[in-house]
């Protein structure tokens, strides 16, 4: 994915620091898969290593937005915009949407349920603010807000019957 023709910083931007030691998030990224892959062998789970690899490559590309800083007290929510770009940039799976999105939150199932308002809800309060605070052009007529909404709806639907199976 070349996140800079999406006005996006590239995978060297450092994202993590802790003591004197910093991190770009290319090597965060792979030292996240690194980590899965271990934890997958021991529990039998390497079947799945595409979405662990998916999952580590998308849940923090919301750090690339050019307003987020490592040495920011505060930055902007970075899950969001990570979950938006996923969802408008992929063929999409409804639980990595899912997952990319909550990755700092609690997690139920009753998050995923997908009813219009709870759709709306998600655009309104995470990804617009996100896309917006990340400085990115998202087109907000009326008509691509149905279109997002309705994305959002059909995968929250495909994460709800994944979910009840």
């Amino acid at each position: 994915m070349d996140f800079a023709s999406l006005g996006l910083d590239d995978l060297s931007k450092t994202s993590h620091k802790k003591n004197n030691k910093i991190k770009s998030l290319g090597e965060h990224i792979e030292e996240v898969k690194q980590i899965s892959y271990v934890l997958a062998k021991n529990h039998d789970l390497l079947k799945f290593k595409e979405i662990i690899d998916i999952l580590a490559d998308w849940h923090d590309v919301g750090k690339l937005n050019p307003k987020w800083s490592i040495g920011n007290d505060k930055n902007p929510p970075h899950s969001a915009l990570s979950a938006y770009l996923y969802l408008d940039n992929s063929e999409n799976d409804p639980r990595i949407f899912y997952l990319i999105l909550k990755h700092h939150s609690y997690l139920n199932s009753h998050d995923a349920n997908p009813t219009p308002p709870k759709c709306r809800e998600i655009l309104g309060r995470y990804i617009i603010p996100a896309v917006r605070g990340a400085g990115l052009e998202i087109n907000i007529s009326k008509e691509n807000l149905n279109t997002i909404i309705k994305k959002i709806y059909s995968t929250l639907q495909r994460l709800q019957e994944k979910i009840e199976d």
